[in-house]
């Protein structure tokens, strides 16, 4: 295949926990949007970057947009630093 470029990665995990979205809404406000009376999932655009992560309340996470596995790598820390910060999970488990 020749001109074979990659246009849009696309990622899923499961925390296989809960997941209380009010939290990470309260403190990362800035580059968020829950709105889930329209979408069950919490749209959140770290460091106001194209690619997204959507958190769902069951654990499920999906991450879209991304252009390269170095930055789906940067997507995954900034994830778990999340829920390190905000105690959703110690940060032993690897995604």
């Amino acid at each position: 295949m020749k001109n074979f470029q990659i246009r849009n990665i696309v990622a899923t995990t499961d925390f296989k926990m809960p997941i209380t979205l009010d939290a990470i809404l309260y403190a990362y406000r800035n580059c968020c949007m829950y709105e889930p009376e329209i979408f069950p999932g919490l749209v959140l655009r770290p460091d106001n970057n194209k690619a997204v992560m959507i958190i769902f309340s069951s654990g499920k996470i999906v991450m879209t947009g991304l252009k390269s596995f170095d930055e789906l790598k940067r997507m995954q820390n900034k994830l778990t630093q999340i829920m390190v910060d905000l105690k959703i999970f110690d940060g032993l488990v690897r995604l």
